[in-house]
């Protein structure tokens, strides 16, 4: 064979082998492209995909009763303050204590009660038991909502309970007791749903009579509230009674976890009142600044406080002026009165929620 005939040859068996190379290359590349978009649940071979049944989790149910543990049946509030005026000086003790321990079915209904109760020598010099309330309740949690029912002693709107550690505690006395902010019904069934948009809450309720004992002689209770985000919530309440009624309104804003703001419109229709709480964290969250101010119509309880207080211990210290100041009882008539307040509002049981 000829020189050139052996040159030739070799070549064309390179592009030949080279072509069988090329192509059997792509076939395998497909190959593994496919085998790569097959999903977890798949087996992928040569010709067939076959399904795989993944081995099952195991998921852990709640049960179908609970029964609420301490840390979610008990919470333990120490409450104290000196509050000094020229004239006056009071120092008051109230701790408090909740209790509501509660049984859960199928992690959709609760049935339980609750109780706040506080120790207390604001109201007089002897210590004496105070309260807040006392109620028993269910509660159903559906896909679109909330539904609840409450009969007892209870408030239905009570946004400043979540301001009570941005006030002197002296503040929050007379906005609880002589403002009537949250209105504590003495006797009340309530039925409400809430959602994360809106709630709607209406029943009956009697204050002038004592006892459990439903006379009769009481008012229509209508509640609505509007929710936007976690940041702005606004209600309105009716009382609507034989001879009057009367409207509470609520607004809470948190535009920012720095910042905090509320504002209330509390028992228009008899002696109405204002009252309004600013608070500001600094330093990481753990220093507040808090301002205050209040004002009833007519001659009634004025003032207003600035004050700084310490997310983790509690303390806090504040400077005001109060007129008609339920406290100041040496000297009720008086005018504006300045006044120091320091004091502590510490939860330390459970100590997992406080920390």
């Amino acid at each position: 064979m000829k020189a050139f005939d052996k040159y030739f040859l070799c070549c064309f068996l390179v592009l030949c082998f080279a072509g069988h190379c090329n192509a059997q290359n792509a076939r395998q590349n497909r190959r593994r492209q496919k085998v790569e978009n097959v999903t977890n649940d798949t087996l992928k071979t040569m010709t067939h995909t076959v399904p795989i049944k993944a081995a099952p989790q195991h998921i852990q149910k709640n049960p179908k009763v609970k029964i609420s543990n301490a840390d979610e049946a008990l919470y333990l509030e120490l409450e104290t303050f000196t509050n000094a005026k020229m004239n006056n000086v009071k120092c008051v003790f109230s701790p408090l204590v909740v209790i509501k321990p509660f049984i859960r079915f199928y992690d959709k209904l609760d049935i339980g009660i609750t109780t706040t109760q506080m120790v207390q020598n604001y109201t007089s010099e002897n210590m004496s038991t105070i309260t807040h309330d006392m109620y028993a309740y269910a509660k159903l949690r559906a896909s679109g909502g909330n539904y609840s029912i409450r009969a007892g002693n209870f408030s239905v709107l009570n946004y400043a309970a979540q301001f009570a550690k941005s006030m002197p505690i002296n503040n929050f006395f007379i906005n609880s007791m002589y403002f009537k902010s949250g209105h504590y019904y003495p006797r009340a069934i309530i039925a409400g749903f809430s959602n994360t948009e809106m709630g709607i809450h209406i029943g009956y309720a009697e204050e002038d009579t004592k006892g459990m004992q439903f006379t009769g002689n009481g008012a229509v209770v209508i509640a609505s509230e509007i929710f936007i985000e976690d940041s702005f919530k606004g209600g309105a309440l009716m009382t609507i009674g034989k001879e009057n009624t009367v409207i509470d309104l609520q607004m809470s804003w948190t535009p920012n976890p720095n910042n905090a703001l509320l504002l209330e419109l509390s028992n228009i229709g008899d002696q109405a009142g204002f009252h309004g709480t600013y608070r500001h964290n600094f330093v990481k969250g753990n220093i507040n600044i808090f301002v205050n101010g209040f004002k009833q119509l007519g001659d009634g309880i004025a003032g207003g406080s600035l004050g700084l207080g310490h997310k983790k211990s509690g303390a806090y210290a504040a400077i005001g002026a109060t007129k008609h100041d339920p406290m100041n009882k040496m000297n009720p008539d008086e005018k504006f009165v300045p006044y120091a307040e320091f004091g502590i509002v510490h939860g330390f049981y459970p100590i997992s929620k406080n920390r």
